[in-house]
């Protein structure tokens, strides 16, 4: 099952493989430190993180999670230390704090406060070897592929999914509850691949699932008037055409 992730990024003071001059003719233009050399701090360059993030929809954040919280302006990190009635995320926003001091922050921003889910993704990857180490290494959070980063530099707008692999948990009086584990490679990292580009719209499929329809179920009831005095129940077509179009489009 694919799942549709956004990558953020966010500038820091770790050196890192991504930097972003600030200034100038090139600012704004992501570049690889394999090929750009060391950032030109004193000039505006900027080293950045990249952080893959899901829904919460499949991935619910819980406490002790990484996630990024953007509603508008710039996307803030933040680590959840606890949820409030269900709809706020507790968060550590402490400069002092190993891992978040090394972000550049506003140090105008409150250390504690309360977050809304409704704008808030976890963070599933990322480049920031510090938050693979979190919590004694007990955080679920993989490192991004490095060949990734050469395809976020090439295509920083771009849209990307990760894949899930759906696994069918057993117990004593039931069977077939299923829950979903991101796949990762074989050394643990992720890559995130490019969306492919859709061929038809939306309105382009629910049209022909309506032609095809009407002409197949003409079809079948004929055949069952026919053939059948205790005709089948008919397939619930509309259904069928929603997860198909929610699925593939």
């Amino acid at each position: 099952m694919k799942h549709k992730v956004k990558v953020v990024r966010l500038p820091t003071k770790d050196f890192t493989d991504i930097i972003i001059p600030t200034k100038g003719v090139g600012k704004g233009v992501l570049h690889l430190k394999e090929y750009y050399g060391n950032a030109m701090l004193d000039m505006g360059d900027e080293y950045h993180h990249l952080h893959a993030t899901v829904s919460q929809d499949r991935e619910p954040i819980k406490e002790g999670d990484w996630f990024i919280w953007h509603d508008s302006g710039e996307p803030k990190l933040f680590k959840c230390i606890g949820l409030t009635e269900d709809t706020h995320l507790k968060v550590q926003n402490s400069l002092n704090n190993t891992t978040l001091g090394t972000y550049l922050k506003d140090p105008n921003e409150s250390e504690y406060g309360d977050w809304a889910k409704c704008y808030s993704r976890k963070i599933i990857a990322t480049t920031d070897s510090k938050l693979l180490l979190d919590m004694n290494q007990t955080i679920d959070i993989a490192k991004l592929q490095q060949s990734f980063l050469k395809e976020f530099v090439a295509n920083p707008d771009g849209e990307w999914e990760v894949e899930y692999d759906g696994m069918v948990k057993a117990f004593e009086s039931f069977t077939g509850i299923q829950e979903y584990r991101l796949k990762l490679n074989q050394d643990n990292t992720l890559t995130p691949i490019a969306l492919k580009e859709k061929m038809y719209s939306r309105e382009d499929i629910n049209s022909t699932f309506h032609y095809g329809h009407a002409i197949g179920m003409n079809t079948v009831l004929a055949t069952q008037s026919q053939n059948s005095d205790d005709p089948t129940d008919l397939p619930d077509v509309e259904a069928l055409k929603i997860n198909w179009i929610e699925n593939n489009l």
